[in-house]
């Protein structure tokens, strides 16, 4: 399945809208943001089989482990 993930802060809140490719949309907020952060402009992640997931960019572990989390909560 191919999905679309966006990510951006408000405040201290990440704000999460993930889109299917039957255009289902899922959106998410979690406080947890790190402080004086910046979310990138875009980046890619690619799930290739059950718990493995592969970042294209380098990006703060904090940050990883916090979408990783929000994916695993939509089931995909």
């Amino acid at each position: 399945m191919h999905f679309s993930l966006s990510v951006s802060y408000q405040g201290n809140l990440f704000l999460y809208a993930i889109t299917t490719e039957d255009r289902n949309i899922f959106q998410f907020q979690q406080l947890s943001a790190p402080p004086g952060k910046e979310a990138p402009a875009e980046f890619t992640v690619l799930h290739p089989e059950k718990d493995v997931w592969i970042f294209e960019q380098d990006l703060d572990e904090e940050f990883k482990a916090d979408v990783i989390r929000v994916l695993k909560r939509t089931k995909l």
